[in-house]
């Protein structure tokens, strides 16, 4: 009898679907107690992190019975793995997007929290945690209203001493200010730039 077909058996009755079954599966293959999340009601994708957390021998079992999504458990299973203080973003109201960029800058670190806002979003969080870890003044940029691309301008400005963040309004895109910066890194004066250059790009 296939190991597949004694796990049926053995969960005879269990409304299990299959991808279910294949995280059960891979878990006996592993050497993990597959009891802890073999249960109907858990999805797979939850069941994946468990398992793989069962292996490396982490605990997430209290995130699952608070009803993190997988993603977020992925990603509070990750930080955990790192020795991470995971308090910084296990909140089941920060999406996954954004956990993952505070995990980051864990790892690496450096202090996002009190720069970031909760209504930014993930590529914008992330245009600042990059700026802090190459030690710019995020302070240039991370506000809520400034897109993420137009914060990566800012940011790339700031990385080669050149600030643009007064010279950025809601009518200014970041190919305008890409250029802008640009111009300025090839030693065009203000003036020029802006008798020349911002008239035709705002």
């Amino acid at each position: 009898m296939k190991l597949k077909d004694k796990i049926k058996r053995i969960f005879k009755g269990k409304k299990f679907d299959e991808e279910q079954f294949k995280e059960i599966v891979i878990g006996i293959n592993q050497g993990v107690d597959v009891y802890r999340y073999a249960k109907y009601y858990i999805p797979a994708d939850v069941m994946r992190e468990m398992r793989i957390a069962l292996k490396n021998n982490i605990d997430i079992s209290f995130f699952v019975n608070e009803g993190y999504s997988a993603s977020q458990l992925q990603q509070i299973r990750l930080g955990l793995a790192d020795n991470l203080d995971i308090d910084k973003f296990a909140n089941i109201n920060i999406p996954a997007s954004h956990m993952r960029e505070i995990r980051f800058s864990l790892k690496n670190n450096v202090n996002i929290l009190p720069f970031i806002d909760p209504k930014m979003n993930a590529d914008q969080i992330r245009a600042i945690r990059i700026g802090l870890e190459k030690k710019v003044d995020v302070r240039k940029y991370n506000k809520v209203e400034i897109p993420a691309e137009i914060m990566v301008e800012i940011r790339n400005g700031l990385i080669d001493s050149i600030d643009v963040s007064d010279l950025w309004h809601p009518g200014v895109s970041a190919a305008a200010l890409h250029l802008i910066r640009l111009s300025i890194s090839k030693g065009m004066n203000i003036d020029r730039l802006n008798n020349e250059i911002l008239p035709f790009v705002r």
